[in-house]
């Protein structure tokens, strides 16, 4: 009994500390051009230290690891603040690539 008591322990301790890493992916357009956007500020959460910009393209990828032991994410909220652009935030799926539409201001 008493060596099991050590690797039930181990088992749980190991369980609550695993990571995993989230990826998403994607294109910003024009809403009213169709037109990619490039320097759009990609960010999750707080913006403070999970963001990316759009390429020339209009492209952005946004990788990082988070916590997550018995219920990984599926999908993310993800902000996109751009000048001369209406900010949104979208709930995009993790693991995908998804296009994205911004409406410039009037």
């Amino acid at each position: 009994m008493r060596m099991y008591l050590p690797r039930l322990l181990f088992c749980c301790l190991l369980l609550s500390s695993c990571d995993i890493h989230i990826e998403t992916a994607g294109t910003i357009n024009d809403r009213s051009t169709g037109s990619p956007i490039d320097g759009v500020q990609v960010c999750w959460g707080d913006c403070d230290n999970r963001w990316t910009f759009s390429g020339e393209d209009g492209f952005f990828y946004l990788s990082f690891i988070v916590g997550a032991t018995f219920s990984p994410p599926t999908e993310l909220p993800l902000v996109f603040l751009k000048e001369g652009y209406a900010p949104d935030t979208l709930w995009l799926p993790v693991r995908d690539t998804t296009a994205v539409q911004l409406q410039a201001l009037p």
